[in-house]
């Protein structure tokens, strides 16, 4: 079974894959965003929210958590770009090599 390919193949087409756990892979621009954006949107919050209670409990007190939040909505929207960014530079690079 092949997940995340390319594009659609007939059935006996034969392509270059990577296997992991008994499924095989295709490097694709497409299957780089969208790992890229899931690792991105589960990561960012978290480590916004370990850095808030981090600070919390270096001063002791509780910290403004304004700043917290607005890192984590940049994060959010930087994991989108840079995993678009990746995506396309992996989607050209197959598409050359």
């Amino acid at each position: 079974m092949l997940d995340t390919a390319a594009d659609e193949y007939r059935r006996g087409t034969q392509v270059e894959v990577r296997t992991a756990r008994g499924r095989a892979y295709e490097l694709s621009g497409g299957a780089v965003f969208n790992f890229g954006t899931a690792g991105g949107l589960l990561l960012v919050p978290f480590l916004t929210l370990a850095a808030w209670l981090f600070a919390c409990a270096r001063s002791g007190t509780v910290e403004n958590g304004e700043g917290y939040f607005l890192l984590s909505l940049v994060g959010l929207f930087a994991a989108v770009v840079l995993a678009a960014a990746a995506g396309i530079l992996v989607g050209i690079g197959t598409a050359v090599f």
